[in-house]
């Protein structure tokens, strides 16, 4: 190649050896071509820089603009649209179309007739507008995967304009530039963590749901809402769709039914069956608490055997079945009792009533009412018109009342020295916490004893104690003594 620009250099200064001259130059072009056409088919990029071309290759995918190539320019129009682009990275000239492909990113190239490929040539410092590009086209890349991942995210970060996210990148420091890719990046992976969360949370979901269809299933029981009972998954499918919330509200929801269809026997629900069972079982509870004795099979708490029952007949012997049982109860409560076991009942009742009425007047208690009546045939025939759970909260309420009476030694209730004994009990209980050492009849933890002695001081007695310890108590601490006050 040297001699050949050297012979068209002489060729310029003189004419004598022209024809020689001549013959030497289209040899040498020749070789130079031949040598140009091999390395280009084969795939070797001959050129002075790295902007050169690629024959018989196109580059596929990050494809952000398509240019028309003007008619008389070829593959190197793409080129320099390529270099005048801080965006482009990489280019494709197809040859039948004439068509320019400007690429983001530096794309896979593969081997085709129909094109020209080539890369840009990246410099050892790039500029502003480079970067800037390049910033813009990885915003655009975070977008394309939370599109793809359906994260949902939105709002100034989040769009899909080039140019919105260049321009904005103008205005950015390097720190800035950083901090705003590494939140999308950041805020991609809390969404994989979440989908994944999401997905582990669904297969169990549908593990649950396809159970709970299949127990419906074997009990020919109709759960709601049939569309993600269907199967593993269209259960999945369905969680996938909805809240977390709303899914544990549909569990919650079919396991109550379902709860309620094995409870039942199975079978499709009936209101009318339901209704029934549970009244026949709410008046079964009321026979026992009165002591009616009643059995049989129309007298059990069985809720499923009601509804089976129920299932089988007409609703006209439902209703019947009902009246004839609040019939056989209203007589059972009137009489108080059925047979022997109600009036052994109220036998013992009124025992116990009659003895603690007794207590009453022993103690001088002071207690008064109907009920602390010593009366026998009283209590009977009041016990004989109310329920077991009256006849207990009566005999309760007056054992209650007679403890309290016999803690305080017996003798009417009297609210002052009540308040007089328990206020007398916290202050000995200062004494000992202060470390006051009093000692003596009127410092000690028994409430009987101070409720006793102030039964029988006078008001101004009781009044001159209560200040005299707290005195007492409130000067301890700082070693003062007053003159009653002489420890003891």
């Amino acid at each position: 190649m040297r001699q050949a620009f050297g012979l068209k250099k002489c060729v310029l200064k003189g004419s004598t050896h022209l024809k020689g001259l001549q013959r030497s130059v289209l040899a040498g072009l020749t070789s130079f071509l031949v040598v140009s056409g091999f390395l280009m088919v084969s795939g070797v990029a001959y050129a002075p820089n790295a902007m050169a071309a690629q024959a018989n290759q196109i580059r596929i995918g990050g494809d952000y603009n398509y240019l028309s190539v003007p008619p008389g320019s070829g593959y190197r129009w793409c080129e320099d649209s390529c270099r005048d682009d801080a965006r482009c990275k990489s280019w494709t000239f197809i040859k039948p179309s004439r068509q320019c492909r400007l690429k983001r990113f530096v794309a896979p190239a593969r081997p085709s007739k129909c094109c020209i490929s080539g890369v840009k040539k990246v410099a050892k410092k790039k500029s502003r507008r480079e970067i800037c590009a390049d910033f813009a086209s990885l915003a655009l890349d975070q977008q394309d995967e939370n599109l793809l991942r359906k994260c949902g995210y939105r709002g100034e970060n989040w769009n899909e304009r080039y140019k919105s996210h260049f321009r904005g990148c103008l205005s950015l420091t390097p720190k800035q530039r950083n901090a705003a890719t590494a939140g999308r990046k950041r805020a991609l992976q809390r969404c994989t963590t979440n989908r994944r969360r999401t997905d582990r949370e669904c297969q169990r979901f549908a593990q649950t749901a396809d159970d709970i269809a299949s127990s419906a299933g074997r009990n020919n029981c109709q759960l709601t809402p049939a569309t993600w009972l269907g199967g593993y998954d269209e259960a999945f499918r369905w969680c996938r769709g909805n809240k977390d919330d709303a899914n544990e509200d549909v569990l919650r929801d079919a396991r109550a039914n379902l709860s309620s269809c094995l409870q039942r026997g199975g079978g499709p629900y009936v209101k009318r069956c339901d209704n029934y069972a549970k009244r026949a079982v709410k008046q079964y509870g009321k026979a026992r608490r009165n002591e009616c004795g009643f059995s049989g099979s129309r007298w059990h708490g069985d809720y499923r055997r009601h509804y089976q029952w129920c299932l089988k007949v007409d609703p006209w012997d439902i209703r019947n079945e009902v009246q004839v049982r609040a019939d056989t109860l209203e007589r059972c409560v009137a009489q108080g009792g059925s047979g022997d076991e109600g009036k052994v009942a109220c036998d013992h009742y009124a025992r116990l009533a009659s003895e603690q009425t007794r207590s009453n007047r022993k103690l001088k208690c002071g207690l008064k009412g109907r009920r602390w009546l010593a009366n026998y045939d009283r209590h009977v025939a009041w016990c004989a018109k109310t329920s077991k759970v009256n006849r207990d909260g009566e005999l309760k309420y007056r054992e209650a009342e007679l403890s309290k009476c016999f803690e305080r030694g017996g003798g009417a209730y009297n609210e002052a020295c009540d308040t007089y004994a328990v206020r007398s009990v916290r202050q000995f209980e200062k004494n000992l916490t202060r470390s006051c050492n009093y000692r003596g009849k009127y410092w000690h933890d028994s409430y009987i004893g101070h409720y006793k002695w102030c039964a029988k001081a006078s008001t101004g007695r009781r009044s001159r104690k209560m200040l005299e310890r707290k005195a007492l108590l409130s000067t301890c601490k700082f070693g003062i003594r007053l003159p009653f006050g002489r420890p003891r």
